[in-house]
């Protein structure tokens, strides 16, 4: 190991030999050694036999950049995707970089195509509009991705479906279950191998079937006949048209005879006892359950539906078809009465909540919010939601949605224009907590010219309230100003201010650590203390034993304070100064 700095010193014979000589030695070790050499050169080279890694100087001699392991072992830099670690000269954003630990990434034009990882391949992990095709030897779409579709497709490059499949899936002959049974498709469980689902045409049986395995025996899930007329899910004979079994008695079957003068469409039936879960009589829908299957609802050909109940009445749940076409298609459900509201405060429609006593104990109602009422055009109407509290007996209105989208809060009583309205008489009007540290209350004015008022302050009465203070945003000067009420017309007996030093001098500056989070304060109040001198800039709370209504200090408060004595001090310090002109003249 050797290293030099290539300066040939003068010196005699000997000594200039000797010098040369350390320098070869230098330049044959590649100025190994276990630290840097002392002195450096744009493009020297450097074994660092502390990493064991043969670097090689930058242009700038300015850092050392590892070329490879010192045992042969070949690296480069992790690179990203826009410039790659391994690169073509003429085309730097195409070509392998580390994406991460233990992940290798291949890029072109600057975007990830392909990734390596420890666990799985992801190719276009980007989710770029960039598509995957592989080619057979007659086949140029043998398997293609269609990203811009999220579509894959086998033998086609255009898939119209997530998979479609030009061509037969698979034909093979399965002797497991019958030795002429042809089997168009197959499912396996991956850790299993064996057959879970899978269908063909059974030569034996002469008919379709989609069969499945549970608990190792092999079940007919599906058999239809060659000539179509009986379908059978869990059986291999089906009787009639459509026939469900699950290997007893219970299932589906649907009969086009019937056995009565009922329509025959029965649901969960048994062979011979009449069993009926649901039944088509006339225009009316009858849902019937039970041992002894009795009626629990039924639909009408009015349009009424009833539950628990077969009689009818005006004040039931409707429920209203949309007509067919527009946006509106699918059918709500309303909440609806037969006439128009008379006056405001008549409810539209009301979603109940109720206890076994079926007394409501919270509710949902619109109703009409004043104005005119026009069936059609104009329907003014307002959402109000309703609770009730602990030893109430009824539901009391807690929030409700004006018809001009005002919404209130604990009030119904507007508090002049504004779009949100929160009142407590006796809580905290409202309270907004956020685990994030980030942003926990975003206040946003969206004005792009002028100043523009983030919060304001307000006081009196609803219709015309005294706005106290705001905080806003000074556009030309790029500020944020918290603004108190200071106008000369809102202030009487203005007169000027007394002495301020002697209550700045007054006024206890302490050191003290946090007790909840015990960081040192070096400079700091006690809002007791300066209570004493400054009260105008203290909120008083309690003096108990238990901390909850806290003493806190409102810094802005002593501005005037020390504007005052700051300015006595430099009238103190202009007549000294005075006085040290005249002696120094006299």
């Amino acid at each position: 190991m050797a290293q030099a700095d290539y300066i040939v010193s003068n010196g005699t014979g000997a000594a200039v030999r000797s010098d040369l000589n350390g320098q070869l030695a230098a330049i044959v070790t590649n100025n190994s050694g276990a630290t840097a050499p002392a002195t450096t050169y744009a493009y020297q080279w450097w074994a660092d036999t502390t990493t064991n890694t043969l670097k090689l100087r930058n242009s700038a001699n300015s850092a050392w950049i590892e070329i490879m392991q010192l045992d042969g072992t070949l690296t480069m830099e992790d690179g990203t995707a826009a410039l790659p670690g391994l690169a073509f000269r003429d085309d730097l954003d195409t070509g392998i970089f580390r994406a991460g630990t233990n992940q290798l990434g291949i890029s072109s034009a600057g975007v990830e195509r392909v990734e390596f990882g420890s666990s799985e391949v992801v190719f276009n992990d980007a989710g770029n509009n960039y598509d995957f095709r592989v080619e057979g030897d007659t086949n140029a779409n043998l398997l293609f991705v269609d990203a811009s579709a999220d579509a894959v497709g086998i033998g086609t490059g255009s898939p119209d479906d997530p998979l479609h499949v030009v061509g037969r899936i698979s034909n093979v002959v399965n002797a497991a279950y019958n030795v002429t049974a042809s089997y168009g498709f197959a499912f396996k469980n991956a850790t299993t191998p064996a057959k879970r689902l899978w269908g063909g045409y059974d030569n034996t049986a002469d008919a379709a079937f989609i069969q499945s395995t549970h608990d190792g025996v092999a079940h007919k899930s599906l058999l239809i006949n060659p000539n179509g007329a009986n379908v059978g899910i869990g059986t291999t004979s089906p009787q009639n048209n459509f026939v469900v079994s699950n290997g007893g008695n219970d299932g589906i079957e649907i009969n086009p005879t019937g056995e009565n003068s009922d329509p025959a469409i029965y649901s969960f039936s048994r062979s011979g006892d009449g069993y009926r879960s649901l039944t088509f009589v006339g225009l009316d829908y009858r849902f019937n359950s039970g041992s002894s299957p009795s009626e629990k609802a039924r639909l009408t050909s009015s349009g009424q539906l009833l539950v628990g109940t077969s009689s009818t009445s005006a004040d039931l749940m409707a429920i209203v078809q949309g007509t067919s076409g527009g946006a509106k298609e699918g059918g709500p459900l309303m909440l609806a009465r037969a006439n128009a509201p008379a006056a405001d405060g008549y409810e539209v429609g009301i979603l109940e909540f109720a206890a076994n006593n079926h007394v409501a104990a919270a509710k949902i109602f619109a109703a009409r919010d004043g104005g005119t009422w026009t069936a059609g055009s104009s329907q003014p109407t307002r959402l109000v939601f309703s609770t009730t509290a602990d030893g109430a007996s009824s539901p009391t209105e807690r929030m409700r949605i004006a018809n001009d989208g005002t919404t209130f809060i604990g009030t119904s009583l507007p508090w002049f224009s504004r779009q949100l309205v929160v009142e407590q008489s006796s809580q905290t009007a409202a309270f907004i907590n956020s685990n994030s540290a980030a942003f926990p209350v975003s206040v946003v004015n969206a004005s792009t010219s002028g100043d523009s008022i983030f919060v304001g302050f307000y006081t009196e009465t609803r219709s015309s309230p005294t706005q106290r203070a705001t905080i806003d945003f000074n556009r030309a000067a790029g500020q944020v100003r918290y603004n108190v009420s200071s106008d000369r017309r809102l202030k009487l007996d203005i007169k000027p201010a007394g002495t301020a030093l002697d209550a700045l001098s007054a006024i206890q500056v302490r050191s003290y650590k946090w007790a909840e989070t015990g960081y040192r304060v070096d400079y700091g109040f006690i809002a007791q203390e300066l209570n004493e001198v400054a009260p105008d800039a203290v909120k008083v709370g309690d003096d108990g034993e238990e901390v909850t209504d806290t003493w806190a200090v409102d810094t802005s408060k002593l501005v005037p304070l020390l504007t005052k004595a700051l300015q006595e001090a430099i009238a103190k310090i202009e007549t000294l100064e005075a006085r040290l002109t005249a002696l120094e003249s006299a």
